[in-house]
């Protein structure tokens, strides 16, 4: 995914810069580094709606799988539940549902892991960067540092209004909502912090950073 520069509209909320004909773009940016348009419907498009399925998350089923990266493009399977994926050296993961919608796509090297539900009919793809890739069942437990990866409102966090805020890299929050608006946050190291109100089901997605630590907020 290609990210859009929005250093010029963090200098607007610090400098009153750049231009002085404010859209609701720029307006929603600075006040809470929400994003809009294009670079939203491409971060949207093509999303599995198995994002949505209700996984056993006590585990009962899944399975560690640690295994060779023989080829570029090598897919793997796993029995449901939720996992945590890291590999080595580096490369892309992408994990695609029966339809070949995607679940998610991130770079091990600029993240370290992602953390998500996976069914039995999951096809995690791990490219040719890799030597290994290793898939290992992970526990739930209220965060407060969320690291890449998809995390559910009311099991790993608890529901309220949040401070969100990376020390370093740049990334997005995806917040979403089975009645609302999607909602995507910019994140941008040390330039933004967005407040986020979050309800009980919603669904939060961190990508393309590896992490983002939360804060209760009055």
């Amino acid at each position: 995914m290609k990210r859009t520069s929005f250093v010029c509209l963090s200098l607007i909320a610090i400098l009153f810069g750049c231009s002085t004909n404010f859209t609701e773009h720029t307006y929603l940016y600075i006040e809470n580094s929400e994003i809009i348009g294009e670079e939203k419907e491409n971060l949207l498009k093509n999303l599995s709606p198995t994002i949505w399925d209700e996984i056993d998350r006590s585990n009962k089923y899944a399975k560690e799988l640690i295994a060779e990266v023989k080829k570029p493009n090598s897919e793997f399977k796993v029995s449901p539940g939720r996992y945590i994926i890291s590999g080595t050296l580096a490369g892309n993961i992408t994990v695609y549902d029966q339809d070949r919608k995607i679940l998610l796509d991130e770079t091990i090297g600029i993240i370290n892991t992602v953390t998500l539900d996976l069914n039995e009919n999951h096809i995690i793809v791990a490219d040719g960067g890799f030597e290994s890739i290793m898939i290992e069942p992970v526990s739930t437990e209220i965060q407060t540092t969320l690291t890449t990866g998809i995390w559910d409102v009311g099991l790993d966090v608890e529901p309220g209004t949040y401070s969100f805020k990376a020390g370093w890299g740049t990334g997005y929050i995806i917040v979403l909502d089975r009645k609302e608006e999607p909602k995507v946050y910019d994140v941008i190291g040390n330039f933004t912090e967005s407040k986020i109100e979050l309800k009980s089901g919603q669904k939060v997605i961190i990508t393309e950073i590896d992490r983002v630590d939360i804060e209760k907020v009055n």
